[in-house]
């Protein structure tokens, strides 16, 4: 299992615009660069024996997931 904090939260979000963090929370997982289509992220943990989960606080956007050894580079890529 692997994790990561960001140190930014709900209380970073401009004024005009509440919901922000946890909204990029969800987005970084619908697709980037290398897994353009929707949930490839996700999908490509379920196919390697893993799974994800992320929640945002007031100060920090903590994301954790787990993967099967043998795919944990190319999950760190991703």
């Amino acid at each position: 299992m692997g994790s990561l904090a960001v140190g930014v939260g709900s209380f970073h979000d401009p004024s005009d615009i509440s919901g922000l963090s946890h909204f990029l929370e969800h987005a970084l997982f619908l697709g980037n660069r290398l897994s353009p289509e929707p949930n490839g992220f996700e999908q490509f943990l379920a196919l390697n024996g893993g799974s994800t989960t992320a929640y945002t606080a007031y100060e920090y956007t903590h994301y954790d997931f787990a993967v099967s050894p043998n795919a944990i580079n190319e999950t760190l890529i991703r």
